[in-house]
């Protein structure tokens, strides 16, 4: 009998242990498994941008990880813990007019020619940062090209100030759920920009950057995590994980 309590005090004081380190290495695969998935969702807004002759738009918005996710006529709350991604498409192939006023409050004009593309996709415990802040978490080497706004590139989560145009999901609801103001657009070339640079004879940057770190509820653990990088020229995904 002794010698039972004996090995279970040693598996008791083992897990005390290996626990933390079990709960860091599954942190670590939710977040890289969460990039991936989210690479995902923008080569499909790139592929049925391209193949359908079209604009899409991704749009990101970040809410209170703490409380439950919305459900009926009520508006998310922004905050840290819960990214949401959404594809929008313009039915007829048009996109807004940049440079008029007043700035229209849709993409493609009117919200009744938008769709979604596929299904909207959160990703619990998630927190939306610059892939600068992750290269000085991790050897900077190991997370992709250091971006300098608006000389090579530019941070998703830098995007969506200003008088631009927004998604809201669902579109047609009186208080939608989510209204997307980080928004990232793919034109029928493949190219990848973001709503303040997307107009007639702006060129992409070399980058658009997305930097995810794992979130305990509504906190940020700042450890390392991966970055996400898109080619402005050809809207093709590049994941970079420490």
């Amino acid at each position: 009998m002794a010698e039972l309590l004996a090995v279970v005090g040693m598996m008791v004081l083992m897990m005390a242990f290996v626990g933390p380190v079990i709960r860091g290495l599954k942190g670590s695969r939710d977040t890289i498994d969460s990039a991936y998935e989210i690479g995902g969702i923008l080569e499909q807004a790139r592929t049925f941008a391209m193949a359908n002759n079209t604009y899409t738009w991704v749009g990101f918005f970040e809410e209170d990880g703490v409380k439950p996710a919305v459900r009926g006529n009520v508006a998310a709350t922004s905050g840290t813990g819960r990214v949401v991604a959404c594809i929008f498409t313009a039915k007829d192939g048009l996109r807004y007019t940049p440079g008029v006023t007043p700035v229209p409050t849709q993409l493609s004009g009117s919200v009744g020619n938008l769709a979604v593309v596929g299904k909207i996709r959160l990703f619990e415990g998630m927190h939306l940062v610059t892939t600068a802040a992750n290269r000085t978490i991790a050897p900077a080497s190991m997370l992709g090209p250091l971006i300098i706004a608006n000389t090579n590139g530019v941070e998703v989560v830098s995007t969506g100030t200003g008088s631009l145009p927004k998604a809201v999901y669902p579109l047609l609801a009186t208080t939608p759920n989510y209204t997307f103001a980080k928004i990232l657009e793919f034109n029928p070339l493949g190219e990848v920009n973001t709503l303040d640079r997307a107009v007639p004879g702006e060129p992409p940057l070399q980058w658009v950057g997305i930097g995810l770190q794992r979130a305990n509820g509504n906190i940020p653990e700042a450890k390392p995590a991966p970055n996400i990088f898109i080619e402005g020229l050809t809207g093709r995904v590049h994941i970079f994980k420490p």
